[in-house]
């Protein structure tokens, strides 16, 4: 298993959306920072998957940010 060190905290857009929405009736289709939220997160994981360890990218379809109906 690898050591990926996290980040301290939320990421900023994460924080500014909870703060705008004073932190009730949060809903993830409401946040309009998904796109930049995962290449965040991405970056993070140094482009890791935590389950498989393969790189992961914003090109693989199975890392999504538009919502699942």
């Amino acid at each position: 298993m690898r050591y990926i060190a996290k980040q301290p905290g939320q990421p900023e857009c994460l924080l500014e959306f909870i703060e705008q929405s004073q932190g009730m009736n949060l809903s993830y289709p409401e946040f309009r920072e998904k796109d930049k939220l995962k290449e965040i997160l991405i970056t993070e994981q140094g482009g890791l998957c935590a389950y498989t360890g393969r790189g992961i990218d914003k090109r693989f379809p199975n890392v999504r940010s538009e919502e699942h109906t």
